[in-house]
């Protein structure tokens, strides 16, 4: 990243972080009686009546998002120094999950991502399109039970325990635009279908709390639009129940912080390339630190590796993203 986007990003996260740290000061000044609270649910009202919202869901909402991105291409496992770029960035993306009652001793913890978007309009792509990532419909479903178990159908049956939760996530109707010096051979990948079996490894009724072992089918198609061709060049890409992965989440109760980290391993057979393995990554932290009219606004950063046949680059991406 050159020097001047990285200044900025910087700045940025400073600035959050400053504004959010005088809060907190001046909330705790010496001598200062700190105001009775009442709490109800993500509501506080303090002793002069004033209802403010003090809790956040992060789970539930429409983010629009703003920042700056830098790439850097790797050669032979090494960071390329000739091949850094960074541009401007804008997101939205709308989140929709459900939890279990506290009662209840089985249910569905259900959680929705619907058009996730984020788009580079400034950095070229050999298609001509701005640089972006955008994809319809991502859902993840795990079922809760208290005392999971599994039934072997003798005769008579046997129920045997099971320490882990049960679910499937699902992702379809992606796509992604790489920049035309991310080394990739191709003008657009198609995610057609993402779908896994997962693993709860964490038994907790929260969804704030995620950790998940995965493996299933994906499917994509990359389209080249190489020079002189009269029409586009296709490669089917399929992982026949070959692709691994381990997604961990963790939200703080007050919905203040978010961390999340995921990793894919994906054997893919492909039609023109035959058999390889590829390699993807990414961590993100979000921290939220003041709220305009009840909405939160908090600073954002993420880190994403992708290591392929046709592309090798680290992705860092710094910014804010309000919620509504």
């Amino acid at each position: 990243m050159s020097a001047v986007p990285a200044r900025l990003c910087a700045a940025i996260l400073w600035i959050m972080l400053a504004v959010g740290t005088a809060t907190a000061a001046m909330a705790q000044e010496p001598g200062a009686r700190p105001p009775e609270l009442t709490i109800q649910g993500d509501w506080c009202t303090d002793s002069q009546g004033h209802t403010f919202r003090c809790r956040f869901d992060m789970g539930n909402r429409l983010t629009l998002g703003a920042g700056w991105s830098g790439r850097t291409d790797m050669e032979n496992g090494a960071l390329s120094q000739d091949a850094i770029a960074s541009d401007a960035f804008a997101s939205f993306s709308v989140h929709l999950r459900h939890g279990c009652a506290h009662e209840r001793e089985n249910c569905w913890k259900l959680s929705h991502t619907l058009f996730e978007t984020s788009i580079s309009p400034a950095e070229a792509a050999a298609s001509g399109w701005p640089v972006m990532h955008t994809r319809l419909f991502s859902g993840n479903y795990e079922r809760y039970l208290a005392s999971p178990f599994i039934t072997v159908p003798t005769n008579p049956p046997h129920k045997l325990p099971f320490p882990f939760n049960f679910g499937v996530s699902v992702d379809f109707a992606g796509l992604d635009v790489p920049a035309s010096d991310s080394g990739a051979s191709h003008a657009w990948d198609v995610e057609v279908v993402d779908t896994r079996l997962v693993l709860g490894l964490l038994r907790t009724r929260s969804l704030r709390n995620t950790l998940q072992l995965g493996a299933g089918i994906r499917y994509d198609i990359q389209i080249s639009d190489p020079v002189g061709e009269a029409s586009p060049v296709l490669e089917h890409r399929l992982s026949p129940f070959t692709a691994t992965s381990l997604f961990f989440s963790h939200e703080t109760v007050d919905g203040l912080t978010r961390v999340t980290a995921r990793a894919d391993v994906l054997p893919i057979l492909s039609d023109t390339r035959g058999w390889s393995v590829e390699y993807e990554a990414q961590a993100s932290f979000e921290r939220v630190l003041i709220a305009v009219n009840d909405l939160p606004l908090s600073v954002s950063t993420s880190v994403r590796y992708a290591n392929t046949p046709s592309v090798k680059e680290i992705v860092g991406l710094c910014g804010v993203v309000l919620s509504l």
